[in-house]
């Protein structure tokens, strides 16, 4: 399984599409982290954010006040949805954000080979 990892404002994740298919669910690994704060003042994913605060699957970092963890896998339903909900906000393509552990290639160029 190819791993890939996205950073914002001090916040690193990894993780991985869960198909081969134009825009795929993606896979947020354990132990990655998220934001606490959004990075812009667009909310797109704060309900999301709030539904995982709630169930457990993100809480506050034990050691950097400024992050949460994800105490277990996190799928979103798309790399986009996976990167706004680790920067707490934004409208950016996450094909374009996240990027292969093993090289330096995005994961859409990664994905427009496999397509």
């Amino acid at each position: 399984m190819d791993k890939f990892e996205f950073e914002d404002g001090g916040a690193k994740a990894t993780g991985s599409p869960l198909q081969i298919r134009k825009m795929p669910p993606f896979r947020v690994f354990k132990g990655s982290t998220a934001r606490r704060n959004p990075s812009r003042s667009e909310t797109r994913y704060e309900d999301e954010r709030r539904r995982l605060i709630i169930d457990g699957t993100l809480e506050d970092h034990p050691s950097n006040p400024d992050l949460m963890v994800f105490t277990r896998d996190y799928d979103a339903n798309s790399a986009s949805m996976a990167a706004g909900v680790i920067s707490g906000g934004g409208n950016f393509s996450g094909p374009e954000k996240w990027f292969e552990v093993a090289s330096p290639e995005s994961f859409k160029e990664w994905l427009s080979r496999r397509l």
